[in-house]
């Protein structure tokens, strides 16, 4: 069988030969509905580009770093599918490091530099790790959804705080005024900034009744405010659910008696028994504007400044909010 080439894409879609390469490389300059047209033509023609062909064209490699810190986390895993699906439109191949907490240096330090374009991440890096970040792609594109120690990029970010606003904006337009705040060490601080913003519009100090416990093991701690207060909102969503059981073995049913949210909209959140409402950070919307802030900077001689996008958080109601009838 003969292979498809330019050419064939070129006369089926009556446009020229170079609007249709600088459509498949992504340019800038190209309108979308015309990148919509030839990628249709592909399709329909089973034509499978020559990286080896653009590369040599273009001086790219057509190829991304991807450092994620964890693949079981759900946002992680999120954000991952947003870049290999925005990356897979361009013609671009993902490269998945896996840096852990320890020895993330060493694991970036692996990657054969000169074989990619730019680097997307979603790794809390260590200062070893940073500087070994700066010392191989200095000067190539790096999109990040985390702060990097002495590293300026392009920062696509969940916005936090107004994850926060959010999840308080609903309880208290809902008529919930007792509201108990649960977190264990180091998490939802940015988060709790939002809700305790809102809280203080309603007069409530909500920063008074935050709980911190040791771990989700220990929510136990929590039994005698559970009976006094209508909302809990719990620093990520396996607490939640931690809250919820507690909840039910005290007798308040979550959803009837008790709100009860989370963050992080982890697959167990829809799942359980009264679902769970929780905050989405949109990791895939993250992973995708991530990538696009790569393949822009590649098609442009002279690249903007740094950007820093927070994208907009999603509140996911189910069953543990049902006492809540209004919007958010």
């Amino acid at each position: 069988m003969r292979k498809i080439t330019i050419e064939d894409i070129s006369r089926d879609t009556g446009l020229s030969r170079g609007t249709v390469s600088r459509a498949l490389n992504d340019r800038p300059d190209i309108s979308l509905k015309t990148k919509q047209k030839v990628l249709e033509s592909c399709r329909r023609l089973n034509y499978v580009p020559s990286y080896a062909a653009r590369s040599l064209a273009t001086g790219r490699n057509y190829a991304l770093v991807a450092l994620i810190r964890d693949l079981s986390s759900s946002l992680a895993s999120a954000f991952l599918r947003g870049v290999t699906e925005r990356a897979a439109r361009s013609g671009y191949v993902v490269h998945v490091v896996e840096t852990g907490s320890d020895h993330d240096a060493d694991r970036i330090a692996t990657i054969t530099t000169d074989r990619v374009d730019g680097v997307v991440n979603f790794a809390s890096l260590s200062a070893a790790a940073s500087r070994q970040l700066r010392q191989m792609f200095g000067t190539a594109p790096v999109a990040s959804a985390v702060p990097i120690e002495d590293f300026t990029c392009d920062l696509i970010q969940p916005d936090l705080v107004e994850a926060g606003r959010m999840v308080a904006r609903f309880l208290l337009r809902n008529g919930r005024r007792s509201v108990v705040c649960v977190r264990v060490p180091g998490e939802a601080a940015h988060c709790l900034e939002g809700v305790y913003e809102v809280c203080r519009e309603y007069g409530i100090d909500a920063d008074e009744d935050t709980v911190t416990i040791a771990d989700p093991n220990a929510v136990e701690t929590l039994a005698s405010r559970l009976a006094r207060v209508d909302a809990v909102i719990a620093s990520d969503d396996f607490l939640a659910i931690s809250v919820m059981m507690l909840s039910e073995r005290v007798g308040r049913r979550p959803g009837d008696e008790i709100a009860i949210v989370g963050f992080g909209n982890e697959t167990v959140a829809g799942r359980i028994s009264p679902g769970l409402t929780s905050v989405d950070f949109e990791g895939e919307q993250i992973g995708r504007r991530a990538v696009e802030s790569i393949v822009s900077r590649l098609g442009q001689k002279e690249p903007p400044p740094p950007q820093s996008v927070r994208v907009a958080p999603r509140l996911v109601r189910r069953a543990s909010t049902r006492c809540c009838t209004q919007g958010a």
